[in-house]
């Protein structure tokens, strides 16, 4: 049932109201979930559609209908069905988390409001709608340090705080600087050099108050200098048909939307930090490219994507298709048919050339056979097979009428 409360300097971020806290030691309803990271993991939902049981300061979740509580997921809210706080994670029930027949003990936060009674143990002269009279003997002043998050050539930073002591600032590291590199002044204007690209860090030092006392201390503010940095990653390797994947890590602050390009055996199309992409119909390389911008300038990073006929199944001479062009009737000839002896089929596919996607499927059990074309439109189209012992062949075809 212990808790930290943090003042929030700039409560204008906030999108969305906070929940509220049920600090009534009635849960009136069945329904409870535990919002939780577990391991780390995204986010997860644990659910308990049976009563929760009250034991001292915790509830008691005996068993989940869905989902479970782990390591990691202590402090994680418990919400009642009104999507009001009725407590937070404080252990499991049992060293196997992954069994949803271990329960959890969630600290009750009807006890965390009323505490004992005094402003450092209870929540309620906080969040009750009054503030408890001696508040700066808890909270400390917002200090902080004004300046730019990204630094192209000359900028300020201020220890704008109320520090009462000598105030002493420095940077780091001294590569990302033209001199001074320290000083012993409220503000710093600093001179970054351009042949540097990455984080930096200015550090103020001084005396700041704290309630009745006060402490030497210092703070950091970390910007970024120089153009935009990210690193590409994706499949760089795929076959025929097969669809990738890229993704853009941004290193640092970057400004507007995130430009994709993609050209050469694949195709694909790129949305903010994620593109999705396909090799065509023939082997080749192909090319994926992020561009990201700030206020210093561009930064584009390409990377190549082989595209393999993976089965060897470009091979004219034994896909035998004819007439080319067709209006109505294929007719096929697999020469060297390659046929296992517990599977004689044939499973023939006819696919968009430009798309991938599987227009017609049938199976057959000869090395030759006819297909009906008429119902397709003008244009070229793309025929697989791939035999009873997994052997792909492919072959182009035309449809004109």
């Amino acid at each position: 049932t212990d808790f930290l409360l943090l003042e929030i300097s700039d409560p204008a971020h906030i999108e969305n109201t906070p929940n509220t806290i049920n600090h009534t030691p009635d849960i009136n309803d069945t329904k409870v979930a535990c919002i939780q990271h577990p391991i780390g993991d995204l986010k997860k939902i644990a659910v308990d559609n049976d009563p929760v049981i009250m034991d001292g300061l915790y509830w008691y979740v005996e068993d989940w209908q869905t989902g479970s509580t782990q390591d990691g997921s202590s402090g994680s809210p418990l919400f009642d069905a009104n999507h009001q706080i009725v407590g937070q994670d404080s252990r499991g029930d049992g060293p196997q988390p992954c069994d949803p027949d271990k329960g959890t003990f969630f600290g009750r936060t009807d006890k965390s409001w009323f505490g004992n009674g005094t402003d450092e143990s209870s929540l309620e002269p906080w969040l009750g709608g009054t503030r408890p009279p001696d508040f700066d003997k808890y909270a400390g002043e917002n200090y902080f340090i004004n300046g730019p998050d990204i630094v192209c050539d000359y900028a300020q930073f201020c220890n704008d705080n109320s520090a009462t002591g000598n105030v002493h600032w420095t940077v780091s590291p001294h590569s990302a600087f033209y001199p001074p590199y320290e000083g012993n002044t409220s503000c710093a204007n600093i001179r970054v050099n351009k042949n540097f690209n990455g984080y930096a860090t200015i550090t103020f030092t001084s005396t700041y108050p704290y309630g009745d006392c006060s402490f030497d201390g210092s703070i950091q503010k970390q910007f970024w200098i120089g153009d935009p940095d990210f690193t590409l990653t994706g499949d760089q390797s795929l076959c025929l048909f097969d669809i990738g994947v890229a993704f853009i890590n941004p290193i640092s602050p970057y400004t507007g939307d995130t430009q994709w390009s993609i050209g050469g055996a694949i195709s694909g199309i790129g949305a903010g930090l994620k593109a999705k992409y396909k090799s065509s119909n023939q082997p080749g390389w192909g090319w994926i490219c992020a561009t990201m911008t700030n206020e210093c300038g561009v930064t584009e990073k390409c990377i190549w994507v082989s595209v393999e006929d993976c089965e060897g199944g470009w091979d004219k001479n034994r896909l035998i298709i004819s007439p080319v062009p067709s209006k109505d009737i294929l007719y096929i000839k697999i020469e060297d048919l390659a046929l296992s002896q517990t599977n004689t089929s044939i499973d023939v596919y006819i696919m968009d050339i430009s798309s991938g996607k599987i227009i017609n499927k049938d199976k057959y059990y000869s090395d030759s056979f006819n297909i009906d074309v008429s119902n397709l439109q003008n244009g070229v189209y793309l025929l697989k097979t791939i035999s009873g012992s997994n052997e792909v062949l492919f072959s182009k075809f035309v449809v004109l009428k």
